[in-house]
Order: structure tokens, then sequence, then C-alpha cells
């Protein structure tokens, strides 16, 4: 059966003769062939690759021998054998090694984490740490998260002004150039709550990925395409109250960033979200410290008005000084209630607010808005606005607050305030000023209207409602010199009701303050809307009669004799002025012309003499 490779060989052992005879078969040939793949599935390959090698040994060293026809049956369950011991042992070792190998890689892995991690929040922690401003440490926090992360562009997503929208306020890039379109294309955008990948994390506070911006259906993925760049994670700036903006990284790998990154991201995210609040806090302590300032100070000025019209006019003052405005006018209803007219103004007045009045019903105002709804109007925009007066906006007036000035949650009245220039957005400090501006208008209106009703009370008659004779003579040096700046002439007239005390004694005390407060209701309708009726005492009543010469006063006394209730009769004298006597002579005459017609029997008009310096 071919050649001979055997040879005999004694070998004794114990005492016995053991004799076999080595032969290099087709098994020995084998053994290294069979030997090597079950090595190589032992290093590369599974278990179940393993045992099916090692399974397929016996099987092919079986084989072999079959087919050369030897008997070496031992040797293909040795060779079977060792290969099963050595690829056991290799995948084992090798399985070890491996593991080894994992936990290392592993402890690198969290070591490197670890270390960026700890790199970009120290330097987000010393970028916090020597910024004063907002403006100055969110851009530099977005510049070590984009370098520490790894980002090829990264960008800070703000709200604007009215809270609506979100703008791109700074962007970083890893390279000049780099996401060139992509950033140019996201400063120009602005999203609203959950529109594109900003708006959803500001909507939602969570941090949020996106596989592919080129492959999605944002308004940049034209952009994104262009530079190459897939893969972004967005994370909010936020605090525990709100969401203050938003992180947004983007790289030119597909898919989103890896856990870890996310993760620490949405961490500096909520430490830059801290800082911005506590910023925003301090900044509300100096501003209400000087809101306090400003209020104070206007309370001050305020505090020092003698009158309703000087406190009125103390609040534009102040409006103006907190403000930096170009005009402040204060408008309260007018006395029938049909409209808003202005009580104080100061600045570059219009002439529309000395002289008009705005409707509560028909032609729209901004003023009879804020008043009426009792909630603060601002105007950003003058030019066309339908609320605003033409006039404003031709005088360079550009934005406006009108600002409900209320008592009780009552409007009581408006202060506008005018700026010459357009703002986008009323500031919280201003809106907090103007508003404890409006309460301590509301005090000082309220103190100033008491006071004129005190005032008038004092110089009010308390039966018959007419000027007292305090007021009397006040007012009557007032005439006087108004009937001499207007060259006119003047008439001043006693009148005593006739027998008074004895309808007194008739009739009972009520009685007469019953007669003397309707002779005074009387009179006061009988006479023009220029001349004054005052109480002088008991029942003697005085009246002054402007532009009137003795003529026009005598037919006006006896519209007064008249009009008389009770048939009562009334006895008067006249006196008009030289234009030179003073008050007390004037009133002297018109005196001693009463109790000339009183000693003539009563119940007529007697003229005085002319005084002695006209004679």
């Amino acid at each position: 059966m071919g050649a001979d490779f055997s040879c005999t060989r004694p070998f004794r052992l114990s005492g016995f003769r053991v004799s076999f005879r080595t032969v290099a078969s087709p098994v020995d040939a084998l053994a290294p062939l069979v030997l090597l793949p079950v090595v190589w599935v032992a290093l590369y390959g599974a278990r179940w690759q393993l045992v099916t090698v090692v399974s397929a040994v016996p099987i092919v060293l079986c084989a072999s021998l079959l087919v050369a026809g030897g008997d070496q049956w031992l040797s293909v369950a040795i060779l079977s054998a060792a290969a099963a011991v050595v690829g056991y042992v290799v995948h084992r070792v090798i399985g070890a090694l491996r593991r080894l190998a994992d936990a290392s890689r592993r402890d690198l892995d969290e070591r490197m984490r670890t270390e960026r991690r700890l790199s970009v929040e120290g330097e987000i922690t010393r970028v916090l740490g020597e910024s004063a401003t907002l403006d100055e440490a969110l851009p530099r926090c977005l510049d070590a998260l984009g370098d520490g992360l790894g980002a090829r562009v990264a960008l800070l997503w703000r709200p604007d002004a009215a809270n609506r929208e979100l703008r791109c306020g700074a962007a970083w890039q890893s390279e000049s150039g780099c996401g060139e379109e992509f950033v140019v294309e996201s400063r120009a955008l602005a999203f609203e709550r959950r529109v594109e990948l900003p708006g959803r994390v500001w909507a939602s506070g969570e941090p949020t990925t996106v596989d592919d911006l080129a492959a999605s259906e944002s308004q940049r993925a034209g952009a994104a395409a262009a530079d190459g760049v897939q893969g972004a994670l967005a994370v909010p700036i936020a605090s525990e109250r709100e969401v203050h903006g938003v992180f947004e990284l983007v790289r030119t790998d597909p898919g989103g960033f890896d856990p870890d990154a996310a993760a620490v991201a949405a961490s500096i995210g909520l430490s830059v979200g801290q800082f911005v609040e506590r910023k925003r806090a301090e900044r509300a302590v100096i501003e209400n410290a000087e809101n306090i300032a400003a209020v104070l100070e206007a309370t001050r000025e305020l505090a020092r008005s003698a009158s309703g019209d000087e406190a009125r006019s103390a609040i534009c003052d102040a409006a103006l000084k907190v403000s930096g405005g170009v005009l402040a006018a204060l408008f309260e209803p007018d006395p029938d209630g049909r409209g808003l007219v202005t009580t104080a103004a100061r600045g570059e007045v219009p002439a529309m607010f000395r002289d008009a009045m705005l409707p509560f019903v028909g032609a729209r105002s901004a003023e009879v808005q804020a008043f009426t709804a009792g909630e603060r109007l601002f105007v950003d925009d003058t030019v066309d606005h339908p609320l605003v007066a033409r006039e404003l906006e031709q005088r360079g007036v550009r934005s406006c607050l009108y600002q409900p000035v209320q008592r009780d949650g009552r409007s009581v009245g408006v202060l506008m305030v005018a700026w010459g220039r357009a703002a986008a957005r009323l500031s919280g400090r201003l809106a907090n000023v103007l508003t404890l501006l409006a309460a301590e208008a509301a005090v000082a209106i309220e103190r100033a209207d008491l006071l004129a009703r005190l005032e008038a009370i004092a110089r009010t008659d308390d039966l018959t409602g007419l000027a007292n004779r305090r007021a009397w003579e006040e007012l009557l040096p007032t005439e006087l010199a108004r009937s001499a700046r207007d060259d006119a002439p003047l008439c001043v007239a006693m009148l005593d009701l006739d027998h008074f005390k004895a309808y007194n004694d008739e009739h009972g005390h009520q009685a007469g303050d019953r007669l003397l407060k309707a002779a005074a209701g009387a009179w006061r309708g009988s006479l023009r809307a220029t001349d004054v009726l005052a109480r002088y005492g008991g029942e003697e009543f005085v009246v002054v009669l402007p532009r009137c010469d003795l003529e026009d006063a005598l037919v006006l006394l006896a519209r007064l004799r008249k009009a008389t209730p009770e048939d009562q009769t009334v006895s008067a004298g006249v006196a008009l002025w030289d234009g030179e006597e003073a008050p007390e002579a004037l009133v002297a005459r018109a005196d001693e012309a009463l109790y000339e017609a009183k000693n003539a029997g009563r119940n007529q008009v007697i003229v005085a003499a002319p005084s002695e310096l006209t004679t």
C-alpha cells in the first residue's frame, strides 16, 4: 500500500518490553494543519466557532486515516483532545486579556471624559467668575463649550426684548470660515417656541439632538448641507424659573453628540442659567434702589406742592426726569365725564394738549384706551399708529408710554411720557419707576384735591353754598385788577332781605335758613356766568358785576328782586367802580347805598354817590 515509513525501536519499562512503531502517517502530517485553525479561532473567534472547529478535528483526522488505511486511532484521539485543550486554554487566556484590555480602555475613556468635563467646567467657572455682565460672559462660555466638546460650530440663542422669539446673539467657529454659510443663515433667522431645534429646546427646557441637520426639514438644511455640518446638540440655558437661552453645538459627523458630551453641555447650561438668574437679581436690586431714589425724589417734590396744579406739574417734571423723555402730560376726566383733558404738561407740549378733549366715545386714542382698560400701553413706534395723534409724530415723537393713574383699582387719570427715539421695548426699570410714580401721582392728586376741597369749604358759606366773606375779600381785588386791565366797567351791589328778623321770629330760625338758601339759589340762577354772588353776613349778600355799567346793573338787580322767593322783598345799594378806589371803599359805598334804601322804605335799589376821588 505504498512506501513503508515505519521503523521498529524497542523500549524497556519496568520489566516489560514495549515495542511500538513510529510512523510518519497522515495523522502526523495533518497535526499542524489541524491545530492551526483551532488556535486561530481560539484567538479571534467566538466560543461557538471554537466548539465547531474542535468538533471537526476528530472527524477530519478519522477521515484522513480511513483514506490512508492506517490504524493510528490512538493518535487521533490524543490529537483531538490536545486540540480541544489548546483551544480552550487559548480562548480563556485571550478572553481574560480582552477583558483586562476593555477594562483598561473603559478606565482610560472615563478618565478622558472626566478630564474633558473638568476642563470645560473649569473654563466655564473661570469665565463666569471673571465676567461682570451677561453680554461679556455668554459669548465666552459659548467659545469654551464649543472648543471643549469638539464642535465645529457653536451658536448662542437669546430671547428678544419681547420674549417672543429666539435670535442668534453670538457664534463660534472652530476654524475661520468653518460653517460660514450656516452661521450667516442662523443669524438672519428668528425662531418662536417649538420652532426648529433652538425653539423646541427653549419651549421644553430639555437637551435635544439632531442626527443630520442637512437631511431635516430645517430652514437651515440647505446651509448645513453646503457647509457639511450634520449632527447637532442644543441645550437650554436654564434656571429654576425660566429658560434664558439656548446653546447649539454642531459638528460635521452624522449622528448626535455622545451622551457624555450631552450631559456635560446640559450641566454647563444649568450653571450658566444660574449665573444669568443671579446677574438679573443683582441688576434688579440695583434698579430697585435707583427706582426708590427716583420715586423718593419725586415724592419730596410732590410734598412741596401747595396746590393741585403744582402737584400735577411736579408729577410731569418727575416723569421727564426719570424717563429722559421729551414730553410728559397728565390727563384726567373733565368735570362732565365726557372725556379726558390735559391737567398738566411739561416739555414740548403740542397745542392739542392745551385745547382738545379726548372723548370716551367716538374717536379712539391711546390715552382713553389706557384709562378705560386700566393697563399700561406702550407704543414702540408712533409712525402711522392708529391710536397716536399725528401732531405728536409731526413733532418728532417716536415712542410713547401711557400709564394709568389708579386709585383703589379705579383709573383717575393717565400719565403719558414720550421719547424722540423709537424704542423696541420698555425697560423693566423704567416700567417699575413709572408705575410707582403713577401710584404717587394718584396719592398726590387725591391730596391736592382734598386740600382744594378743604380750601373750597373754608371759602364757602355752609348754608347757601355761596362764596363767604373771606372768599369775597380775596376775589374782589382780582376782579378789580381784571377790570382795570380790560378797561371795562364794574359794579358792586349789596343786598339785604327786608324784615328778615321778623320772618325769623314768626316762622322760626329753620324757616329763616331755608329762605336764605332759597334766595341764594334763585339769585345765582338769575345772574350771568361771570357774576359772583357771596354771602356777606347774616341776611346781607354782595355781588360783583364785571363788564357792567350802572344801567345794566340796575337791570340785573331788578331781575334779582323779582326772583326773591316766598313773596319776600329785598333792598339793594349799587356802586360803580371809579377805576382807582380800593376794594374796601367800593364796598363801603355800596353798603351806604343799601342802608339808604332801607331807610327809604325798603324794597328798592339805590345807586351810591360817586366816590370822592371822582368828584
